[in-house]
């Protein structure tokens, strides 16, 4: 979802953790220079660096968590755990319940209150796990009590209409792993008109055409487009959809600016092989336009489409001539490929390999996120190439610490 200069602004400063990001397209600095930025610009990578790290009693995480609280704060932090909890596997979910009651402090219990009441301040699954983990701190508030602040159900437009929903002028804006709802001026009847003939011109067909309609989508597994009536024969109009620069830039707040990201979801579901190409088209715009959706969902997309995906990405994140978060993003993609097809995993670490190589000539900060990747895959062969990187001064230190972090983080 495109964002204006101004929402961008709003969007960067209203939640840290998109700060370096905001910071890196608005002003560029050199090369090997380390920025000046607070660490909470990465609350995200560094708990999911602790929580991966293996070999670890839960009183070590736990105190390495607290630690990070203390440093950065306990919204960041917090709602990273949260997101964390909501997307995790039951397994997971139960080692982060035993971290939460670890993390039970009345300072996190209120924070994270604070955020559940806040009106629009989280979606209704969000909400949901971040009740979970309050009750794995020791909150003894009944589940049932979380309805009151579930938001009201959502009007459902006709299965074909043209003609476009009020409910359009509440969908709130969404920054970082929270959502703030941000004053809006209702459409102008300007903005109603260009609705009704995107609608129109667009002519999607059904079942496609209801994404035209589903507003802000929740967790990324939270829907099953298959069931929807989403098939194979769906491809090239979800394709589509995906890639519309023109529903990206309908007018906000609106349903329309959600289709996509609905589309692409549908395309990591059904494994679509001939969408990669034109998905590998939109990550120009995560620079140009601060596209945080797709920096954070195509990652996911990629990995639920698999292998047929890691050559084409693999050239992708090689290209030194591409933008720098757009090959950041490439690079979680290759990733979450080798996290979810094993098979893979040799060809996965050979690509991040040979993308670090030139690290001389590298961002540091794309250095320190392929890092992140070998890191998470365990990538031992990786070590010896890691170290004349960090012995270079060309890594990032901000994202996974120094060399002897990174160490650590091997079990070394």
């Amino acid at each position: 979802m495109a964002l204006t200069t101004n929402a961008k602004i709003y969007y960067a400063l209203s939640h840290p953790i998109n700060l370096l990001f905001a910071l890196s397209t608005m002003s560029r600095s050199k090369k090997h220079k380390k920025p000046n930025i607070p660490p909470s610009t990465l609350a995200r990578a560094r708990l999911d660096a602790i929580l991966d790290a293996t070999g670890q009693e839960p009183e070590a995480t736990a105190n390495q968590i607290a630690a990070l609280v203390r440093e950065i704060g306990n919204e960041p932090v917090l709602g990273s755990f949260v997101k964390r909890f909501q997307n995790a596997s039951p397994n997971e979910q139960d080692s982060l319940r035993e971290l939460a009651a670890r993390l039970g402090t009345d300072e996190n219990r209120a924070c994270l209150w604070v955020v559940i009441k806040r009106q629009g301040g989280m979606s209704d699954d969000a909400k949901r796990a971040a009740f979970e983990v309050l009750h794995a701190m020791g909150e003894e508030t009944a589940l049932d009590d979380l309805s009151r602040y579930l938001a009201p159900a959502r009007v459902q437009a006709p299965s074909r209409s043209h003609e476009p929903p009020t409910y359009w002028k509440d969908a709130p804006l969404v920054i970082g792993d929270f959502e703030e709802t941000e004053t809006q001026a209702p459409l102008s009847g300007d903005d109603e008109a260009q609705i009704h003939e995107i609608i129109v011109r667009s002519a999607y067909r059904p079942p496609v055409e209801q994404f035209l309609y589903l507003g802000k989508p929740d967790s990324f597994d939270s829907r099953d487009y298959i069931k929807m009536g989403i098939t194979d024969a769906d491809i090239p109009e979800l394709v589509r959809m995906a890639t519309s620069r023109e529903l990206n830039r309908a007018p906000f707040p609106s349903s329309l600016v959600w289709a996509p990201v609905h589309a692409w979801r549908a395309l990591g579901q059904l494994r679509a092989s001939e969408a990669v190409g034109p998905l590998l088209g939109l990550l120009k715009y995560i620079d140009k336009d601060y596209d945080e959706w797709s920096s954070e969902e195509l990652p996911l997309v990629f990995g639920q489409i698999g292998p047929i995906a890691l050559e084409p990405l693999g050239a992708y994140l090689a290209d030194a001539s591409n933008p720098l978060w757009a090959r950041v993003t490439a690079s979680e993609s290759i990733h979450n490929i080798g996290e979810h097809f094993p098979e893979t995993r040799p060809k996965v670490i050979t690509f991040l390999m040979n993308a670090l190589e030139p690290y001389a000539k590298n961002d540091t900060s794309l250095n320190a996120f392929i890092i992140l990747a070998l890191t998470r895959l365990r990538a031992t062969e990786a070590l010896p190439l890691i170290e004349r990187a960090f012995a270079a001064d060309c890594v990032d230190e901000m994202l996974n610490g120094d060399w002897h972090n990174v160490q650590t983080q091997f079990g070394l």
